[in-house]
């Protein structure tokens, strides 16, 4: 039995690694938006500290999908206007859902 439908509450955008060269030659990555999709979104963690007279949040999500979406973990997350690193893709293919865990990123 797969997640509920109900459960798929929010809207997520999945943004895909894009590698680039710039007019000197050298590599550089840039994200575009791949799809939008729903999903089930739950708080795992958060911290803040003080790292060199700056302050940094290590908030982490557990985002889940439906089993056929193609998550990788170069690819970023769009969640209400924050975006999160994929640190991790579960899949589970007895309950046809995916978990992903994800890092806010620091800009």
């Amino acid at each position: 039995m797969g997640i509920a439908a109900g459960l798929l509450n929010e809207v997520i955008e999945v943004w895909r690694e894009v590698k680039t060269k710039n007019e000197y030659g050298a590599n550089k990555i840039e994200y575009q938006k791949a799809y939008s999709t729903r999903a089930k979104v739950e708080h795992s963690s958060g911290v803040k500290e003080i790292n060199e007279h700056e302050l940094l949040t290590h908030y982490e999500k557990t985002f889940t999908v439906r089993f056929y979406h193609d998550i990788r973990d170069t690819d970023r997350i769009k969640w209400y206007d924050t975006f999160y690193q994929v640190l991790s893709v579960e899949p589970d293919r007895d309950k046809q859902h995916k978990v992903i865990e994800a890092e806010k990123v620091n800009m």
